[in-house]
C-alpha cells in the first residue's frame, strides 16, 4: 500500500500516512493546501500558488490560494471574475452561473475598463468574447456566421461608426456585427 507523495506516469498523487487514502479536492498537508482533482486524486495546485488552472470533472477552473475563482453562491448579483493567466499570456472569465468554470465559447457583459469603445462615460461597459479555449478574442473575429472587431487592449466589442487602422467601419450599434 502506497502512503505519502507518489508520481507515476499519470501524475502525482498523495495518499494518507495512516490508511492509504487517495486526497482528493483541497487537502492540507505538512499545513500547506493543495489541490487534488475530485476525480482522479491528480495534484493540479497548491494553495501557495499566485493562481492556477484545475480541472474537475473536465471543467477547467481558476483557484488561488486554494480557493476556487469566479463563484459565490451567496450572492446573486455576483456574475463572476475576469482573470489573467501570466502562463497562456491570456484573459478568461470565471462564470458565476458555471460555479466559476473557465467560460468558452461564450459573449460576456462586464463593468470594467473598456478603452475608447466603452459604453459608459467613466470608461467602463463592454461587450467581450471568449473563444472555444476560453481566450478573450481580440482583433478581427469570424469564429460565428458574421464578422466582429475587438479591441487590441481591451477587448471591447466594436459597434457603432470606428476606425481600424486608418479605415472606418460600421458595426450594428446593438449586436456588433459588421455591416457591409
Amino acid at each position: 500500500m502506497i502512503k505519502g507523495w507518489d508520481t507515476n506516469g499519470n501524475g502525482t498523487y498523495y495518499f494518507d500516512l495512516t490508511y492509504g487514502t487517495m486526497a482528493k479536492g483541497v487537502v492540507t498537508i505538512d499545513g500547506s493546501q493543495y489541490h487534488f482533482d475530485e476525480n482522479t486524486g491528480v495534484l493540479t495546485g497548491g494553495a501557495g500558488e499566485p493562481g492556477g488552472w484545475v480541472t474537475e470533472g473536465g471543467v477547467q477552473y481558476w483557484q488561488e490560494g486554494g480557493v476556487r475563482q469566479g463563484y459565490d453562491p451567496r450572492d446573486p448579483s455576483y456574475r463572476g471574475k475576469e482573470i489573467y493567466d501570466p502562463a497562456s499570456r491570456a484573459w478568461y472569465w470565471l462564470d458565476n452561473v458555471q460555479q466559476g468554470a473557465k467560460a468558452v465559447s461564450k459573449d460576456v457583459y462586464q463593468e470594467s475598463e473598456a478603452g475608447p469603445w466603452a459604453e459608459r462615460e467613466d470608461g467602463t461597459g463592454k461587450w467581450v468574447r471568449y473563444d472555444a479555449q476560453g481566450h478573450m478574442i481580440k482583433g478581427w473575429d469570424t469564429s460565428r456566421k458574421e464578422t466582429y472587431y475587438f479591441d487590441l487592449t481591451y477587448g471591447t466589442m466594436a459597434k457603432g461608426y470606428v476606425t481600424i487602422d486608418g479605415t472606418e467601419y460600421h458595426f450594428d450599434e446593438t449586436s456588433g456585427i459588421l455591416l457591409k
